[in-house]
């Protein structure tokens, strides 16, 4: 099964319950758009990644998802252990103004992990 990681900015932009719903959708929308390419709505998940049509999906928002208020670099060090198993990793557009996704980007490109960005 491919895995792959979807990598956009979190931080600052799930403060409040509303943005927080709003960042899940960006994230959401993304796989179904351009990965999943359907709106189906319950994929099954495994782990942390979600798996629907010989793809798993995962992203720093469900990687953390079961934790609350803990460090930037608590999250990050969620995430990279995941990312670097990944076959791919897709960039939203608002990657350049995240910290993380910087970060990751970097990685990926040191460790020759495919890159996505979005259109």
């Amino acid at each position: 099964m491919k895995k792959i990681y979807v990598a956009g900015r979190i931080s600052g932009e799930c403060e409040t319950h509303d943005l927080m719903v709003q960042c899940w959708r960006k994230f959401g929308d993304y796989e179904d758009d351009h990965i999943f390419k359907c709106n189906y709505l319950f994929k099954p998940v495994e782990g942390k990644f979600v798996q629907y049509k010989g793809l798993s999906v995962t992203n720093g928002l469900r990687i953390n998802a079961n934790l609350e208020n803990e460090s930037w670099e608590t999250y990050m060090k969620n995430c990279i252990p995941i990312l670097i198993q990944c076959d791919e990793v897709h960039f939203l557009k608002d990657w350049k103004q995240s910290r993380g996704a910087k970060i990751e980007h970097k990685l990926c490109i040191d460790l020759n992990i495919k890159i996505v960005y979005e259109q």
